[in-house]
């Protein structure tokens, strides 16, 4: 290691990270470099964090690194840093990496730190706006559809639905259920396990099929109108309550 870096074939940024490159930081490892960079219990927050969980249509160009109260500032200069003292798992994810605060947290972080009161109002909505159609299309059942008022616009937003229509979109349907699909249709042979023997002498176990799937031409998928299965989903979903 020390010689790749004496080289100058890798690069160490900050104290305790190596990039094994010498070429510019990707936009995926400038947020980890400066999460290590900083105190032990850091987080990252604001829109840095939003953009791990899905945020769009905002750019934090410098990582957002929220220390732990009385912290030390990191060597490291290409972040921007906050302090709090409530880093706990009811702010901070304690499984999703790198360690972040919640989304809702990180929302009115971001809010609470922009310099503009226009621009804190619209990433508060964009936020608001963004979760509702995630759950719109989540509680959206297949094949479904989506009425929005025509004055209100999906652009922007990431989301699996057709636009079939000005303001009219409808969730695709994906066969992922057998009984999605007509009982009568010609199945497949038995399954035989098998057991053969490597070069290694090592024991794997192999599936075969005895007979050829059924072609294409045979699948007919039925119609379901939605609501019809027990416990389908529904097609429409009006309310929303903040997580």
């Amino acid at each position: 290691m020390r010689a790749q870096l004496a080289a100058r074939r890798w690069q160490r940024p900050a104290r305790g990270v190596v990039v094994m490159h010498n070429g510019p930081l990707t936009a995926a490892q400038r947020p980890w470099t400066a999460l290590l960079s900083c105190a032990p219990g850091a987080a990252l927050g604001g829109l840095t964090a939003l953009e791990f969980d899905g945020f769009e249509g905002f750019l934090d160009e410098v990582p957002t690194v929220v220390l732990p109260g009385g912290a030390d500032r990191p060597t490291y200069q290409a972040v921007h840093v906050h302090w709090s003292t409530r880093l706990g798992s009811s702010d901070v994810h304690p499984l999703r990496q790198p360690r972040r605060t919640r989304s809702q947290r990180s929302l009115l972080d971001a809010a609470s730190w922009s310099r503009f009161e226009r621009r804190a109002r619209t990433v508060i909505l964009a936020g608001v706006q963004q979760r509702v159609v995630s759950m719109l299309e989540k509680n959206l059942a297949p094949g479904g559809w989506l009425f929005i008022a025509h004055s209100e616009s999906l652009n922007g937003i990431e989301h699996s639905m057709q636009n079939v229509a000005p303001a009219v979109f409808r969730k695709t349907r994906r066969l992922t259920r057998s009984r999605d699909i007509e009982p009568s249709l010609p199945r497949r042979g038995p399954v035989r396990l098998q057991r053969a023997r490597s070069a290694s002498q090592s024991v794997r176990t192999i599936r075969s099929i005895s007979t050829a799937p059924p072609s294409a031409s045979a699948v007919t998928p039925t119609v379901v109108r939605a609501g019809s299965l027990p416990g389908a989903k529904c097609r429409a979903y009006s309310a929303f309550t903040a997580a």
